[in-house]
């Protein structure tokens, strides 16, 4: 069997599927941040990738898994038996946290959001980011060995990209008319990845408020990780051209005024057009 070949038309398939979806974005990506945490980012140039395991929804791989089993359950007959029951029988998504791992930091799109704020940024008393999109995008691509992609919400959307994997893959596999003994490799190597690829953009309608998009980062090697707070995590660097604003919590009150902040990022090398602004959104205690 090609391997090469088959991941290249699987990895095809996917960009297609997703490529509308995709085509959206916005010029600019928040991060929700604590004051401890913000002052690490502004003073590190990093951003810290948490194992998903961690993060505030730890049920993100079982919703994804569950999408895919109820498609193949409606397409049950047509696909191989050995890994439907396979599939049907995990817990998370293709063993994630057990067999592979999926580290992430999340960013809203959706500008100022009195519940991002709350959530995420200390209830008001912290900061967020303003990173621009396509220098993070450009990062990615210049080899930093992370992704960046918008988080998909709506379930019957979700299902109906999983419907548009399989297809493809009875038609690749029909095409190739591959002997017995690729049958099931097939199945559940490659296919696999293309169902982890598309399932692991999945989130459960409940959060589409925080309209989020996603760095990430599959199975970093164990070197890279480190334990912060009782989560496991890993840096990357950014470059400080990629911050184009902060913003100050309503609630941040005299912990960095705008003043201290114009001079942090000064003395961090960011730029005078780094701006510095404050919420718009209130946030109560």
């Amino acid at each position: 069997m090609n391997h090469n070949f088959i991941a290249k038309q699987l990895l095809r398939k996917q960009n297609e599927i997703w490529d509308e979806f995709d085509s959206a974005h916005p010029p600019e990506l928040f991060h929700y941040t604590c004051p401890k945490c913000f002052h690490s980012i502004i003073e590190s140039g990093e951003i810290w990738l948490t194992d998903i395991a961690n993060v505030n929804d730890p049920r993100e791989g079982d919703y994804g898994l569950q999408v895919i089993q109820s498609v193949l359950a409606r397409n049950r007959t047509r696909v191989d038996e050995e890994f439907a029951k396979s599939i049907m029988s995990y817990k998370s998504l293709f063993g994630l946290n057990e067999s592979w791992s999926l580290y992430v930091a999340c960013f809203c799109s959706a500008g100022e959001r009195a519940q991002m704020w709350k959530n995420y940024a200390c209830a008001g008393t912290g900061y967020a980011i303003a990173f621009d999109y396509d220098k993070l995008i450009a990062g990615a691509l210049a080899g930093k060995k992370y992704s960046l992609f918008r988080v998909l919400y709506d379930r019957v959307i979700q299902e109906q990209k999983i419907e548009a994997t399989l297809e493809h893959a009875f038609a690749l596999e029909l095409t190739m008319n591959l002997p017995a003994k690729d049958h099931q490799l097939f199945w559940m190597k490659e296919l696999a990845v293309a169902l982890i690829a598309c399932a692991s953009r999945f989130k459960a309608p409940k959060w589409s408020y925080e309209e989020e998009f996603r760095l990430s980062i599959v199975d970093p090697p164990d070197i890279l990780k480190f334990d912060s707070e009782g989560k496991s995590r890993i840096r990357i660097d950014l470059a400080r051209d990629t911050v184009k604003s902060v913003i100050r919590g309503s609630r941040s009150g005299a912990n960095l005024d705008v003043l201290a902040m114009r001079a942090l990022l000064n003395q961090q090398g960011y730029g005078t057009d780094v701006q510095v602004v404050e919420a718009r959104t209130a946030t109560g205690p």
